[in-house]
């Protein structure tokens, strides 16, 4: 009777320790898959922050290639401004002493 106790305790541990072996395998595959999981989802992140970090980089090299045209523009039109001539468009020709200082006051109103 004793010994029958014995093996049934036996068998019973041993079933028991199968039981958990199985469990504990089964809880090491979900740690695995949770832990694949996080590792994805991490580097789905980190994929999202760098195209939204290039993105940026590109909408601020695009807006200081605008502002630097813009302001070399400006300045293009500034050096044309002066180089224009600065008489008046109504103001009257010099007194011509020869025909040649009048054609070039003529071409000059001219193109102004």
């Amino acid at each position: 009777m004793a010994f029958k106790s014995l093996t049934d305790d036996a068998a019973a541990a041993k079933a028991d320790a199968a039981k958990m072996r199985t469990q504990l395998s089964e809880l090491m595959t979900q740690l695995r898959e949770a832990n694949l999981a996080r590792d994805d989802a991490k580097l789905a992140a980190q994929k999202q922050l760098a195209q939204d970090e290039s993105r940026i980089r590109e909408e601020a090299t695009r807006a200081a290639d605008e502002r630097q045209r813009l302001e070399l523009s400006a300045k293009n039109k500034t050096i044309e401004d002066l180089q224009k001539p600065s008489t008046p468009r109504n103001a009257k020709p010099p007194k011509a002493r020869n025909n040649c200082k009048a054609r070039s006051w003529n071409l000059i109103s001219s193109k102004a």
